[in-house]
């Protein structure tokens, strides 16, 4: 029996479900449709989407973009919801601001990773405090939207059939590549190889995060803190702050966890049978706004 669920039998379907003993994830789908212990089913109607960014000040140049291209692209979200370190302000327009205090200083640059490169994660796995919706899409500061954009379009559907008739079954999208496929050319990810051993106590055997635009539960967060707390003995931002540099890389660790624990729940994309078309530019903000890229993500947003 995992640790997080056990599988019965429906007696009003015949259908194969799954009870959670872990609380948050049982509230959210108390309230939604459960089938055959493969996923949830809704209606496009019923389907509520937050957008998280995590930015601070050397970014918000960045941000501004981002904004522009959710404004232009984006429908059907309930919120966006912008996060930034107490002590610096940003004025904003239609979106929710949330102020939080960072435990130490952040990035300067390139080579100088402050205790806010730690702390954005933390704050990315703690999304379920600062959205009010079922489901969370993070993108970053550095990222923008290149076509018309909604809540489904990150969510993969697939028409199935239960004992009392058929449905949609509607699970976040979430792309993993194996590491033997991309370690003998990228020796970086060596780093997240080592931070997923170390979190899980297990060895991985997919990378977790193969670009921007990820959707995860609410639920979900909730039921990684309570893992990480019951494995570690720590919170989650106790554990990560006390890792270091590239000793953390959160959307592989939750990933790594939702396909271990609740693989039914997430429809978890080998990219070795192809990679679904992208609706997002990802840039390096570290590198700066580089003339090539102003010009490249205006024509996007004209």
């Amino acid at each position: 029996m995992r640790r997080y669920g056990k599988r019965i039998s429906s007696n009003d379907t015949g259908c194969s479900i799954r009870i959670f003993q872990c609380s948050r994830a049982r509230v959210f789908l108390d309230k939604s449709n459960v089938r055959v212990g493969q996923g949830l089913s809704f209606s496009p109607d019923q389907v509520t989407c937050s957008i998280l960014i995590k930015s601070f000040p050397k970014d918000f140049g960045w941000l501004s973009y981002c904004l522009k291209s959710i404004h232009k692209f984006a429908l059907g979200f309930e919120e966006v919801v912008v996060v930034i370190p107490e002590g610096s302000d940003l004025p904003l327009t239609a979106e929710r601001l949330v102020k939080v205090h960072e435990p130490g200083p952040s990035a300067t640059n390139a080579g100088h990773h402050g205790a806010g490169y730690a702390f954005q994660q933390v704050v990315k796995m703690n999304a379920d405090k600062y959205c009010k919706s079922d489901f969370v899409l993070h993108i970053d500061s550095d990222t923008i939207f290149t076509r018309p954009v909604n809540p489904l379009s990150f969510i993969y559907q697939q028409a199935s059939v239960c004992a009392d008739g058929s449905w949609v079954e509607m699970k976040p999208m979430w792309l993993m590549t194996p590491f033997k496929d991309i370690l003998p050319t990228d020796k970086n990810l060596v780093a997240h190889v080592e931070a997923m051993r170390n979190f899980s106590g297990i060895d991985p055997e997919f990378e977790y995060m193969r670009r921007m635009g990820q959707v995860i539960p609410r639920w979900a967060y909730g039921c990684f803190r309570e893992y990480c707390l019951s494995k570690h003995g720590k919170t989650f931002e106790q554990y990560a702050m006390s890792q270091g540099f590239r000793g953390i890389s959160e959307f592989n660790l939750i990933g790594q966890f939702l396909h271990r624990e609740f693989p039914n729940f997430i429809h978890f994309h080998d990219t070795r049978f192809g990679v679904p078309e992208s609706v997002v530019m990802q840039s390096w903000s570290w590198n700066g706004i580089t003339p090539e890229i102003r010009d490249k993500m205006e024509k996007i947003l004209a």
